[in-house]
């Protein structure tokens, strides 16, 4: 699935994620999502929406629990280049979708430092604060 050109580097990541501890594999089932979809008809085209959302929540908590307990930790997203062998490996319904991964294990340094734009007037509208 991985471009030739690629495949090199996304070999030596993925082989990088062995020294760590475990991975944690985030799946959605889509099946409370389309009977919520049916339940409530107004509002079915959010439910997929609202399901990502709750995805990333968990995700988030993690994260954050693994970092707070001195793990270090990285969310990755290898869709769809490991789902069919991961859901064989493991089991998991082949309708379900593979979300997220997040490896843990040993601090391997800090973070690097990342830059961004402006959050606040670019990406994000304040409403109602004082200035």
């Amino acid at each position: 699935m991985v471009p030739a050109d690629q495949f090199g580097s996304t070999e030596a990541k993925v082989k990088g994620f062995r020294a760590a501890y475990g991975s944690i594999l985030f799946f959605e089932d889509p099946e409370p999502v389309q009977a919520l979809q049916k339940a409530f008809p107004l509002y079915a085209h959010h439910f997929p929406d609202w399901s990502e959302h709750t995805s990333a929540m968990h995700q988030f908590a993690l994260w954050v629990a693994l970092e707070a307990e001195g793990f270090g930790a990285n969310l990755q997203h290898y869709n769809p280049v490991i789902d069919r062998k991961a859901m064989e490996h493991w089991k998991v319904p082949l309708d379900w979708k593979l979300r997220a991964q997040l490896v843990f294990g040993g601090r391997a340094g800090e973070p690097m430092e990342k830059s961004f734009k402006p959050v606040e007037g670019e990406r994000l509208f304040v409403y109602g604060a004082d200035a």
